[in-house]
């Protein structure tokens, strides 16, 4: 637990070092991994400027706002209309040099997540939970199972994620970062079994020993897409239903299922 406290500030200060602003942005759902990058970017240098988009009403405008007030830090919400989400999709759509969207819920809330910065430098938790077994799938998956599955989110990630988000962001003129994808951060993890790994027991324990609330340690995995009601909104808007099962992947279940 020290070493992995002890990599994720190196991972944060280096990441905010980066930067060619004294303040950086961070999407922030108020969760467990965008909550321990604030909470240790506090500790190491300026604190982020905290940005949450989703629908009026969403979990992830409520939950930001609780988490930013218990972090003490000043927190944005950027409320996201009809019209909004269906620009974001068009201009995905569009292409842009993108790979065809893998689920296009995504990357609308990550275009519109990184478009709300007001910094260059944009940080994000991405890779938390293909490092530390957060998502749904996980859940009740037979013992054999968990490595094969967690090395193909990973394969996942590297491959197809991780760079359409870092596209997607310097198509805005921003820059994408996540510690959680630093290699000393990846390095310690691997110290941890694969059952000590599961549903992020290590970051909770660390998120408890910075002083993180319960509410904010013990939080359950939301995916950005169902937190914002983008998913939700996708699925049901007339304009967009089509599009949206379009780019579902048939063989890949969701990694976390709507709860709504």
């Amino acid at each position: 637990m020290e070493a992995l406290g002890a990599a994720l500030r190196e991972a944060v200060r280096g990441s905010v070092a980066r930067a060619s602003e004294p303040r950086w942005t961070l999407l922030f759902s108020g969760g467990l991994d965008s909550s321990l990058v604030a909470r240790i970017g506090q500790e190491v240098g300026e604190p982020p400027d905290l940005v949450t988009i989703g629908f009026p009403g969403s979990r992830d405008l409520e939950r930001g706002r609780r988490s930013a007030e218990a972090l003490g830090i000043p927190w944005r919400s950027v409320p996201l209309s009809p019209d909004a989400v269906r620009s974001a999709r068009d201009e995905i759509l569009r292409g842009k040099g993108l790979p065809p969207p893998r689920l296009l819920s995504v990357q609308v809330g990550m275009y519109l997540a990184v478009r709300a910065a007001r910094t260059q430098y944009v940080l994000c938790g991405q890779g938390a939970d293909e490092l530390f077994l957060g998502y749904a799938h996980f859940r009740g998956l037979a013992a054999p199972e968990v490595p094969r599955r967690a090395q193909a989110d990973w394969g996942t990630l590297v491959a197809q994620d991780w760079p359409t988000s870092t596209r997607l962001a310097a198509l805005l003129g921003h820059r994408l970062a996540s510690p959680f994808l630093d290699g000393s951060v990846q390095s310690v993890a691997m110290r941890f079994s694969w059952g000590e790994r599961m549903g992020k027991a290590p970051l909770r324990a660390l998120a408890r020993s910075l002083g993180l609330p319960p509410e904010i340690s013990e939080a359950p995995k939301t995916a950005m897409q169902y937190g914002t009601g983008i998913d939700r909104f996708l699925r049901r808007d007339p304009e967009s239903s089509a599009q949206f099962r379009s780019t579902m992947v048939p063989d890949v279940p969701s990694r976390e299922a709507p709860r709504e």
